[in-house]
């Protein structure tokens, strides 16, 4: 298998003698980081508003075109997918070299093109439908998966430490752990609006839906920024603070104190993990679930599960994470709460392919009910995505130093680009108990969760 090229923006960052990585001051921030004018603050709020990728959810539902978002394939469409399909099997090659050139989508290939632009430059996300994944095999379905998504980002980041580049995003049957013991994307519990740190391009294939449940909802982080600098500017002004302490690894437990959002390039980015913030877990309650919903009950809003009890912590002699600050529970809770406001709904059907720009959009998701989960035996229907994290060698946004150490980890030539590159075709039979299971979305960048995880591997992004 050829290995995969990657470009890398930089080398990896030195770890202090107390077990942290330094503290990094984001670029273009400094002066609204260190309590700048209030018209500097404003400011950003003004230019960010101005980006085509801060909307509000209520901007597409009350569109003339509120599916403008979709690419609806037509039959001819279909037959150009199958006839790649059958072009690249013929070539014998391995499937992490799927490309644009071996897999050739002529019908396609222009509005594909233009939807990458819209994801880069746009409005941050598209949806590609039409596919029935009932029609192809598992590995089949996986190819098709990779040959779109190559015309949208043409470099795929590595998951974990075991080089997987494919992640399931399902609760099989077939597994007996508990759900307290698994990661938040291994459960049907609710998952808070997040970023998969570490990747430009978040890509989902929808193998099945839920029989109830399992929304996916996208909120424009920019569009969050404007609503807190005019609502709770102390809230916006601490997300942009490199004071957040970002749980690295688990054992031994380190951390980088970076922003959760960041000025850089005339663009609000953002990479935040709600998982991965402080201490596990933070212990804000909330009335509502992190998706906007009502919940039956208060509990801590970042549990990657409802009914989890808290991880071990972790506490070595030269690495104590620290907890996060009353401040940042309130910004924590602000930005959920105009993330719930601003929020917009994808529908999901089987064989969509998502995409989501990364850096500018947040994500959740709601809890959902699968087949059996309610004694209903009538259907075979089970959530199940596939998840491929990409970069764009053409359109990618810059990388700033302070968000830089899970994308080099993922992507970096310093990190684990150049390993074994494994593509998991179904989700492992047996679920392995991770080592670290604090619901996080987030890489670990220094520990996987143990060897022998299988498929069950990969990294906590909680779509």
């Amino acid at each position: 298998m050829s290995p995969f090229r990657y470009q890398s923006l930089g080398g990896g960052l030195d770890m202090t003698s107390d077990g942290t990585r330094p503290q990094m001051e984001p670029l273009g921030m400094r002066d609204s980081e260190k309590g700048g004018a209030a018209s500097d603050f404003t400011g950003l709020a003004i230019q960010a508003a101005r980006q085509p990728w801060t909307w509000s959810g209520s901007d597409f539902v009350n569109s003339p075109n509120p599916d403008s978002f979709v690419i609806h394939l037509d039959n001819e469409d279909i037959n150009g997918i199958e006839e790649a399909l059958a072009g690249f099997k013929k070539q014998e090659l391995d499937g992490d070299e799927v490309n644009r050139n071996n897999f050739p989508l002529p019908t396609l290939q222009q509005r594909l093109e233009r939807a990458a632009i819209d994801i880069h430059q746009g409005c941050g996300f598209c949806i590609v439908r039409g596919v029935d994944p009932t029609r192809y095999s598992p590995e089949d379905n996986l190819l098709i998966f990779l040959g779109i998504a190559d015309y949208i980002g043409d470099i795929r980041g590595v998951q974990d430490r075991k080089g997987n580049v494919i992640s399931h995003i399902t609760d099989s049957s077939l597994w007996k752990v508990s759900h307290s013991l698994r990661h938040g994307i291994h459960t049907n519990a609710d998952l808070p609006f997040h970023n998969d740190m570490g990747t430009d391009l978040l890509a989902l294939q929808v193998r099945q839906c839920a029989k109830k449940g399992g929304d996916t909802y996208v909120a424009s982080a920019s569009k969050l920024f404007c609503e807190l600098v005019a609502t709770e500017p102390e809230a916006a002004q601490a997300l942009l603070k490199p004071n957040w302490p970002i749980q690295i690894s688990g054992n031994p437990a380190r951390h980088v104190l970076a922003p959760l959002m960041q000025h850089h390039n005339g663009k609000i980015m953002t990479s935040l993990d709600p998982g991965r913030l402080g201490q596990h877990p933070t212990t804000t309650t909330t009335t509502t679930t992190t998706t906007g919903n009502p919940a039956p009950a208060p509990r801590p809003p970042f549990r990657s599960h409802p009914h989890d009890p808290p991880p071990p912590t972790r506490r070595p002699t030269n690495a104590t994470v620290p907890p996060l600050t009353p401040t940042q529970h309130h910004a924590l809770a602000a930005l959920s709460a105009a993330a719930a406001k601003h929020r917009l709904r994808l529908p999901s059907r089987p064989g969509d392919v998502v995409f989501v720009n990364n850096w500018a959009l947040l994500h959740a998701r709601d809890s959902y009910v699968d087949v059996d989960d309610d004694g209903d035996a009538t259907t075979t229907t089970r959530r199940h995505l596939l998840r491929l994290w990409l970069r764009s060698s053409r359109l990618g946004w810059d990388v700033p130093a302070a968000m830089r150490a899970p994308w080099e980890a993922a992507f970096g030539a310093a990190g684990r680009a150049g390993r074994v590159r494994l593509y998991p075709v179904v989700p492992a039979p047996v679920y392995k108990v991770p080592k670290y299971t604090s619901g996080s979305a987030a890489f670990v960048i220094e520990e996987s969760d143990g060897e022998g995880e299988g498929e069950m591997g990969m990294a906590r992004s909680e779509e």
